[in-house]
C-alpha cells in the first residue's frame, strides 16, 4: 500500500510543477523555467532518492511492476 501514496506524491508533485512551469513561462519567459527546471532536477534526484530508501531493496521491480499491473 506504501507504493500508491509514493505515486500519489509523484502525481501531486507533477501537478504543482506543471502548474509552476505555466506561471513561469506566462511571467518570466524561458529563462525563468530554465532557473526553475535546474533546481527542479536536484529537487527530483532528492526524491528519488529518499523513495527508493523508503521501499525494500529485495522485490523493488516487483513491487513497481505490481503497482503499475493493478
Amino acid at each position: 500500500m506504501r507504493i500508491f501514496h509514493i505515486l500519489r506524491f509523484f502525481l501531486l508533485v507533477i501537478t504543482v510543477v506543471v502548474l509552476i512551469r505555466g506561471l513561469t513561462l506566462h511571467r518570466w519567459g524561458w529563462h525563468g523555467w530554465r532557473v526553475l527546471e535546474s533546481g527542479y532536477g536536484g529537487l527530483m534526484s532528492l526524491i528519488n532518492l529518499s523513495t527508493l530508501s523508503l521501499l525494500p531493496p529485495r522485490g523493488l521491480l516487483a513491487n513497481v511492476l505490481r503497482a503499475f499491473g493493478s
